[in-house]
């Protein structure tokens, strides 16, 4: 099951990507809204992941905010 979410991770990620090189905002936010959730995923699921995944995950999850916050503003 942990692969299964390191590869959704890896897609929304590549989502995200190919969603600021095309100027595609659905692409992005399909891409952001994929990540978000793998990464409160890992967050639930704390003591089965391994610590930096866990610290990047965290970290990457307060970034998605802060850019949802200002993308909204």
């Amino acid at each position: 099951m942990k692969q299964y979410v390191n590869y959704a991770y890896y897609a929304g990620l590549i989502l995200w990507l190919v969603g600021r090189m095309m100027h595609n905002d659905l692409i992005l936010w399909i891409g952001t809204g994929l990540m978000l959730i793998t990464c409160i995923w890992m967050l639930i699921h704390w003591k089965e992941n391994e610590q930096m995944q866990n610290i990047v995950s965290a970290l990457f999850l307060i970034v998605i905010g802060l850019w949802i916050f200002f993308k909204l503003i």
